[in-house]
């Protein structure tokens, strides 16, 4: 008998198990395949003939949330015995999408209406191109299941922050499963800083970041990817739909019919995106009136001026980023682009080298509490152990 509690996860084989024991309440159907699936190989695939799961509900079906492992087999009883099926098809992924996240993606099309960041980017950016999905143990030992949108100004941006995962906890000396808070916050800064720009549309939400440091201090493998590839992109994206819109010509009782139609249409994947019917109506709307040539124009984008610029010099680095985004993130590209050679970044103190962006931090050369400026010549990057080192000292 072996007794596996959240050590034996992803990428353990282990063919000949015959009977598995649920005594793990979670909402995840991904981990619930896996947890089966332990012992569903069936003989084709060099496992056992018969297989037993055996689940320790008990009188919990009440009090905590969970997935039934008979609802994961019968969806999937389409496929040979002990066959688990690896393509999930659209409806489950559909599913797999929560509430909230749908929440936030129409939170994302609402609040950034009649702006000139939404504007200067193509609609087809605001839709997800995929998610990442885990679940991580919280502070209340429950099991917490995330799911991340991923859109295209952030796909490289989680890819490249993943890859830096095992090296940036080494530097910051984490080996345990719960991260100290002053430290957790520490790295979420530091990966803000290094990986996603204040200015990006649609935008990320640091507490995305936090959650991937929690899942990979206890799991130290990548989070499972679900890209849309069956789901056609193009299919829900209003800019194509209001420009048919427009060269059909239709009266308005013709538009407000086929609007509606595409609404109603079961097969669309527009209620899935869009979440209510209201936010499809605001957004298309908006889309016809660009089409139109309704919307006010762009603004300025940097409107610092000369006194502001020396105010800037006085202010920490980081106060950039509320009082001056765009300069905040014009400095930061400035410093790390002077201090990389070839592909690897370079810190001024050890001369750590590391094509990975995360393990490195912008400090001053001389403190500010010491006169110094918040100038490109006063600022240097460092490794996180030395920017750590030298902050102890300071």
């Amino acid at each position: 008998m072996l007794i596996n509690v959240n050590i034996l996860t992803e990428g353990v084989d282990l063919p000949k198990t015959q009977t598995v024991f649920l005594t793990r309440p979670t909402i995840s159907e991904v981990l619930m395949t896996q947890m089966i699936g332990r012992a569903l190989r069936g003989e084709r695939a060099g496992g056992t003939k018969d297989a037993y799961i055996v689940s320790f509900i008990d009188n919990w079906d009440n009090k905590v949330a969970w997935v039934s492992p008979e609802s994961v087999i019968e969806k999937n009883k389409g496929f040979p015995p002990g066959i688990i099926d690896p393509d999930p098809p659209r409806e489950r992924i559909i599913r797999t999408i929560s509430i909230e996240k749908l929440e936030e993606f129409a939170r994302i099309v609402n609040e950034t209406v009649d702006t000139s960041q939404l504007e200067s980017i193509d609609f087809i950016k605001r839709i997800p191109l995929g998610m990442y999905v885990f679940a991580f143990i919280d502070e209340d030992s429950m099991e917490h299941n995330h799911q991340i949108l991923v859109y295209d100004n952030s796909e490289e941006r989680y890819a490249d922050f993943i890859e830096a995962l095992p090296e940036l906890f080494k530097d910051f000396g984490v080996d345990e499963e719960a991260i100290d808070p002053d430290i957790l916050k520490e790295m979420v800064e530091q990966c803000q800083f290094a990986y996603f720009a204040e200015d990006m549309i649609p935008s990320y939400n640091p507490r995305d970041i936090e959650y991937l440091l929690k899942y990979f201090a206890q799991k130290e493998c990548t989070p499972l990817f679900i890209k849309f590839d069956d789901v056609d992109r193009t299919a829900v994206d209003l800019s194509r739909i209001a420009k048919k819109i427009y060269e059909m010509n239709l009266r308005r009782d013709e538009f407000t019919k086929y609007r509606d139609e595409l609404w109603e249409d079961e097969a669309s994947m527009l209620r899935v995106y869009y979440g209510t019917k209201y936010f499809f109506i605001h957004q298309l709307n908006v889309e016809l009136d660009k089409l139109d040539g309704v919307l006010p124009p762009s603004k300025d984008g940097d409107n610092v001026t000369h006194d502001e610029h020396r105010k800037l010099e006085d202010l920490p680095f980081y106060k950039w980023k509320e009082v001056a985004p765009e300069k905040y993130e014009q400095m930061k590209a400035t410093i790390f682009g002077k201090a990389k050679a070839g592909k690897n970044y370079i810190c001024a103190c050890c001369g750590k080298k590391s094509p990975k962006k995360g393990l490195f931090q912008i400090d001053h050369i001389y403190p500010i509490s010491k006169g110094g400026k918040t100038i490109e010549s006063n600022l240097q990057l460092l490794c996180t152990p030395c920017n750590r080192r030298k902050g102890d000292k300071v």
